[in-house]
């Protein structure tokens, strides 16, 4: 692995990092309803994510370091920010596959319109 100089990193983010599910229906479900899935999507979230594809596709070089679960949710939200441009190369991973993951959901009806979302326990620090 390349250790990367600070010349070549602009920002760093550093802290916690989500995986969202993000799942679209015609409209927002009725209690007790079933509807068909329009759209459904993974992708890196929170404040820090969020922060650092933006400064990216801003043409800023951008780096995230932190502490993860050796798990799949760890492995989708890494591959999410590599996709866009986000270095990960410096993060750490738990031996515990089940520690420090933040996940989110987020169901909607068109855009725009109602929405309801969730998270998991945030993990301790």
């Amino acid at each position: 692995m390349d250790r990367l100089s600070c010349k070549q990193i602009d920002v760093v983010g550093v802290g916690s990092v989500v995986l969202d599910f993000l799942v679209v229906l015609p409209e927002y479900p009725a209690p007790n309803s079933k509807n068909e899935m329009q759209d459904f999507s993974q992708q890196a979230g929170g404040n820090i994510a969020t922060a650092l594809v933006t400064l990216t596709r801003l043409g800023a070089s951008a780096a995230y370091l932190g502490k993860m679960g050796d798990n799949d949710f760890t492995r989708c939200t890494l591959e999410a920010l590599r996709e866009q441009g986000v270095h990960v190369e410096h993060v750490v991973l738990s031996r515990i596959p089940s520690d420090v993951n933040w996940l989110s959901w987020s169901l909607t009806g068109r855009p725009g319109k109602e929405r309801s979302s969730g998270r998991s326990k945030m993990p301790p620090f």
